[in-house]
């Protein structure tokens, strides 16, 4: 009963103390004039990632769709030293504030290293690529900055990582 206790004590503290770290973030709406102006100032940091297939989305495509809006998500490094991609964007989610609906990311921005030229080019990944592993690493920065792409969203809907992480776009 003692043991039993205890353990449930720890359980809500622990549970007490995520939920009031997720309060603290945030996320803001991204509306370029076009998605082919990507913004050099982003901070995308390193990943790894094996038997992994990437497909790239044209910036045009994704300007065919008006209703489709960015989303900037910082990831502070308190929530780990690296954060695993699954296939297809599956981990990540935006839940609509109208009707609860839940939907992927359709794209996000991802800087690889050209081999040639040694310079890191950014470009849309679409949610089709499939991977057996896909992790981003902090490194010596304190959040990891995540730019994605969402059919609609909008003020007041959340993003929410791996069932754990939620925050609301402001």
């Amino acid at each position: 009963m003692k043991i039993t206790l205890i353990l449930l004590t720890l359980t809500l503290s622990f549970s007490g103390i995520f939920a009031q770290k997720n309060k603290n973030l945030k996320c803001a709406l991204w509306k370029p004039a076009s998605f082919c102006e990507i913004p050099q100032k982003i901070k995308i940091h390193g990943f790894t990632c094996s038997e992994t297939q990437l497909f790239i989305t044209p910036c045009e495509t994704l300007n065919e769709d008006k209703s489709n809006t960015g989303v900037i998500f910082k990831l502070p490094r308190k929530y780990g030293k690296k954060f695993q991609m699954v296939s297809g964007f599956k981990n990540i989610k935006l839940v609509r504030q109208k009707n609860g609906e839940t939907v992927n990311p359709i794209a996000l921005i991802l800087a690889v290293r050209n081999p040639k030229t040694s310079i890191r080019e950014y470009d849309y990944y679409s949610s089709k690529f499939t991977t057996k592993t896909f992790q981003f690493f902090w490194g010596i920065r304190r959040y990891l900055e995540f730019i994605m792409i969402f059919p609609g969203a909008e003020k007041g809907d959340k993003i929410i990582f791996d069932d754990i992480v939620e925050a609301e776009i402001e």
